[in-house]
């Protein structure tokens, strides 16, 4: 039974988030890249709760593990779902966000591999690459 809820809750989040994007486009006309920015965002928002709640607990690893599990999954596993069903351009826009991706995984190994810890100058500079990574997102967003 709980399962069955989840997988309900699941389509009905999914459906909700997918009209959300449509009322920005149509009806707010919203630029396409910060509709997805901000669909982005809302389905980031568990994972980023769960995040900070570790972290006050002070259980990183498991804040950690948890957002870098929700990029690897929507990489690994999503993308490739998504590209069964209807066929993705590798135009500018998903070169970008895959770059960004990347780097920004990058990023958060070679801060947690060098000691072993996450400090929190590391975790500003990721933050901030991230921050930049939108913004220029936002701003070639008109040339793609």
């Amino acid at each position: 039974m709980p399962l069955l809820v989840g997988f309900v809750s699941l389509a009905a989040g999914a459906e909700y988030i997918s009209h959300a994007a449509e009322f920005f486009t149509e009806a707010m006309h919203l630029n396409i890249v910060l509709t997805a920015m901000v669909v982005a965002f809302a389905g980031s928002i568990p994972e980023h709760s769960i995040a900070l709640v570790s972290a006050r607990r002070g259980e990183v690893e498991m804040g950690i593990s948890n957002v870098v599990g929700g990029v690897v999954q929507s990489l690994m596993v999503v993308l490739p779902l998504v590209g069964l069903v209807a066929p993705i351009p590798l135009d500018g826009y998903i070169v970008f966000q895959l770059m960004v991706t990347s780097a920004s995984l990058w990023l958060l190994e070679k801060a947690v591999m060098d000691d072993s810890r996450f400090t929190v100058d590391e975790g500003l500079f990721i933050l901030l690459a991230q921050l930049m990574g939108l913004l220029l997102l936002d701003e070639l967003s008109f040339m793609i």
